[in-house]
Order: C-alpha cells, then sequence, then structure tokens
C-alpha cells in the first residue's frame, strides 16, 4: 500500500495538470468530502497525494478539512447555524430538495466554462438541474441495482449450465421457483430481502416498478402519490408471497439492511440479494465470498417489464460559496479525479486503484459511463480490459441489462428518503402479519405521504 501512495504522490506532484489559480485572493475552502477519521486509506491518500498535488498549483488557497456524511437528521442544521461546508456530497434522491430551498450554489457557468456540463450524462443531468436547466450539482458516482447471485450456492442445487455458469433467474416468478429449489436443496434462503430502514422502500420502489408502478405524479402543478396503487399493490403481494407461500427469505427481514445483506450473501446464508456494483468488495473481501463466485445480473422482469434503480452521489456547493471558491472546488474535483477531464496523473490514480482492487481480491467488472467523454471513457475501458480479474460472463448479463435503452431510472424525485420509509413500514407490516392485506397496508402509506407531500412540498 505505501508502495502505491509513494507512486501516486510522486506522479500527483510532477504531473498534476491543474493549472494554478490566476488570483492571488486568499480563497478558504472547507471540503465536507474530507474523509471521515475512519476511513484511514482515504486519509492517508487526501494527506498525501492529492493535498499536496493541490497546494502545488494553488498556494492561495487554505483547504480546511469538514468530512460530513450527509443525513438528513443532520443537513439542515448544519445550514440554519452556517457551518454547511463550501463543497459537500449528496445523493441523487437530495438535490432537488436543496435546490428548491435556495441551499446549493447556482454553477451552470463554472461547469460551461470547463467544458464539464456538455459532459454530464442525460440521464444523471435532469437531476442536478433546477426546472430552467440551471446546473447545481457534478455527479461523481453512479450505479446501478441488479441482483448479486452466491455462484456457490446455485452450484449445490445444480442450477448451473455447460459452462458452469448459475442458471438465474429472469422473471420473478422464476426467481420464487429458484429461491425454492436453493432452500430445499441447500438449507439457505433463496432471498435476503431488506426491510430494517429506508433501504427496504428503496428496493421496493424498483420491485414496483417492474409492476408499473409509478409512487409520485405530477398534476397541475402538485404531487401526488400513488402508493395504493394496483401495480405497487401487486409488487406488495409479491413480496408477501415471498414469505408467507413460498418462505424464502431470510429469518427476519426487519432486522435486515444494506449491510446484513452483503453477509448473508457473501456467508451463504442467502443466495440472492439486490445490490449495486460499487459494491462488489462487500460479499467478497469483507465477508468471505470467492470473487470467482460472485455473480450479477439484471433485476428480474415483472409485468411491465425489467427497470433498473440508478442512483449515486454528486457534489454540490453551498449557496455562500464565492465565485473563487467555487473555482477552487472545482479545481479540487479534478485533482481527485473525479471530473471528466483525462491527466496522466488522473491515469495512473485509476491504474493503481485498478491494482490495489486486483491486490485486495475484489472483483473488477466493467462499469456505467458516468460521462459523456469519449477520451475520458476509453482509458477505464482500456484499464479495465488490463485489470479485469474475474470471468466477464459471470457480469455480462448485469452490464447488458443496464445498457438498454430506457433501462436506467432515477430515483423517485421528491421527499424520497420520506416515500422510503413509509414503503419500508408497508413490508414490515405484510412480513410480520400473514393476515394483512396489501391494499390496506399500501392506502396507509399513501395517506401519510401525501400528507408530508402537502406538508413540505406543495405549499
Amino acid at each position: 500500500m505505501r508502495k502505491i501512495i509513494g507512486l501516486l504522490l510522486a506522479l500527483a506532484v510532477l504531473l498534476c495538470a491543474v493549472p494554478a489559480m490566476a488570483s492571488e485572493t486568499e480563497v478558504t475552502l472547507s471540503l465536507g468530502i474530507w474523509p471521515l477519521d475512519t476511513d484511514v486509506r482515504g486519509l492517508e491518500v487526501n494527506n498525501n497525494v492529492y493535498l499536496p498535488a493541490f497546494q502545488a498549483t494553488h498556494p492561495n488557497v487554505k483547504v480546511v478539512p469538514a468530512p460530513y456524511e450527509y443525513s438528513m437528521d443532520t443537513f439542515i442544521p448544519l445550514v440554519e447555524s452556517g457551518n454547511l461546508p463550501v463543497l459537500f456530497s449528496t445523493y441523487y434522491t437530495e438535490p432537488q430538495k436543496i435546490i428548491s430551498n435556495g441551499i446549493a450554489a447556482d454553477i451552470t457557468d463554472a461547469l460551461a466554462a470547463r467544458g464539464w456540463l456538455e459532459k454530464i450524462s442525460p440521464a444523471i443531468l435532469g437531476a442536478v438541474s433546477d426546472a430552467n436547466g440551471h446546473v447545481f450539482g457534478i455527479p461523481y458516482s453512479v450505479y446501478p441495482l441488479g441482483l448479486m447471485i452466491n455462484a456457490e450456492l446455485f452450484e449445490e442445487a445444480g442450477l448451473v449450465d455447460e459452462a458452469g455458469l448459475p442458471i438465474y433467474p429472469r422473471t420473478w416468478d422464476e426467481l420464487c421457483e429458484t429461491a425454492v429449489k436453493i432452500k430445499e436443496e441447500t438449507g439457505s434462503a433463496g432471498l435476503c430481502l431488506l426491510a430494517m430502514d429506508n433501504a427496504g422502500g428503496w428496493h421496493f420502489t424498483n420491485i414496483a416498478w417492474t409492476f408499473g408502478a409509478e409512487f409520485e405524479k405530477l398534476v397541475d402543478g402538485k404531487w401526488t402519490a400513488a402508493l395504493n396503487s394496483p401495480e405497487a399493490v401487486a409488487a406488495l403481494q409479491l413480496v408477501k408471497d415471498m414469505k408467507w407461500k413460498y418462505d424464502i427469505l431470510t429469518a427476519d427481514p426487519t432486522a435486515e439492511n444494506w449491510g446484513t445483506g452483503f453477509q448473508q450473501l457473501g456467508t451463504g446464508v442467502a443466495a440472492m440479494y439486490i445490490a449495486a456494483d460499487d459494491a462488489v468488495n462487500q460479499p467478497t473481501v469483507n465477508y468471505g465470498l470467492d470473487k470467482d463466485k460472485l455473480m450479477m445480473v439484471g433485476m428480474p422482469e415483472g409485468p411491465a417489464g425489467s427497470f433498473t434503480l440508478m442512483g449515486g452521489n454528486l457534489y454540490m456547493f453551498s449557496k455562500d460559496a464565492t465565485p473563487e471558491q467555487i473555482e477552487a472546488g472545482l479545481d479540487w474535483i479534478e485533482v481527485i479525479g473525479n471530473a471528466p477531464v483525462m491527466t496522466d496523473t488522473i491515469k495512473e490514480g485509476k491504474i493503481a486503484g485498478a491494482k490495489n482492487n486486483v491486490e485486495l481480491g475484489v472483483p473488477v467488472m466493467k462499469g456505467l459511463h458516468l460521462w459523456e467523454d469519449d477520451e475520458y471513457n476509453a482509458v477505464g475501458d482500456a484499464i479495465y480490459a488490463e485489470y479485469v480479474n474475474v470471468n466477464p460472463a459471470m457480469f455480462a448479463a448485469f452490464y447488458e441489462a443496464n445498457t438498454k435503452a430506457g433501462a436506467l431510472r432515477g430515483e423517485e424525485p421528491v421527499q424520497t428518503q420520506d416515500l422510503y420509509a413509509e414503503l419500508t413500514k408497508a413490508l414490515q407490516e405484510i412480513l410480520t402479519n400473514e393476515s394483512a392485506d396489501p391494499q390496506a397496508v399500501l392506502d396507509i402509506a399513501q395517506a401519510n405521504f401525501q400528507l408530508l407531500l402537502d406538508e413540505n412540498v406543495n405549499k
């Protein structure tokens, strides 16, 4: 690790292509995107690689670490107290709320001047823009959900083809049938379904989309909830059947969260789990599943087809940021390699990251393109081709499913985390009460969420 960091430091200092700021004005740049104290490797790289490289070309900028992990509970107090960092990160679910409340700075002109604006993927641009097309955020990660598979359990259940690849389910009906066989043959749960916190509602929206559900609709300028539609009810009935008809879930879904799901998959407690490609290290490195025994495929199809929830993270600037702070912040983003700019430094950093993943045993798989930039994407694709350490066939179905036209969908646009919370309550009721009626359960969720929309959005 030290060798890699030393190499990166040398390259960052010698090759960094970010131009020095022309202004001699002293600028203070507080970075909410600074790694937390628990992120030892991230701190080491920031302190020993990125910061020296940045300061070499920005001697007038004082970088102030202000590590912050976005949370709805703490964000508003930070804003109200005037302590929001100049540069912070959040999720794709949050920018519309942040923009509408005037918390973020408009960075349209700054991005256009750098040529970055035209490179933001159209699938993402809407999430970081207001109704007038002004842009307030910069994406730096994107992920699609899909189905993670523990191939060892499929093999044990005899569910492999002539090439030794798992015979994976393509529809929800097939998933239930496959899960039943896996439980019969191995004793393991067929699927780990989340129902402990908002992650449960997050996953459920994707399931329900495949049934044709739409949870939020803009009608005559007002947001209307649609949590209790026939399509959403059918999706919740599927979940009920998974528990009470097929008995294919882990022992207590209401105790399963994002992290335990990977643990259940990695340790062989469950054969399948809905997850994103940015977390392939979780079941493998963290929980011991051989990287060659992890498979990823697209979301199963429902009556309306197959759709994939696309999420990720983005950078935003405080509304109080000065033009000089915004420019410094954009330069910082470029130095750390999260801008649509390809330099020798950034390329070497990506290579070092790929080498590190290979050394750790993390699957190196082809990802979706975040930017509409041929040069940038070509470098990433070439690095993947050189360092891929798994059988690409184990991930081909996932990549194919998520590059089809119309397959990717952004998260529901308003009060998203509140929506997830209401849907999680519905999941908890249906999974703990065999007599619960999906329609009645979602009628309650519908009323609760519409009230939230009217109080917070439809003012």
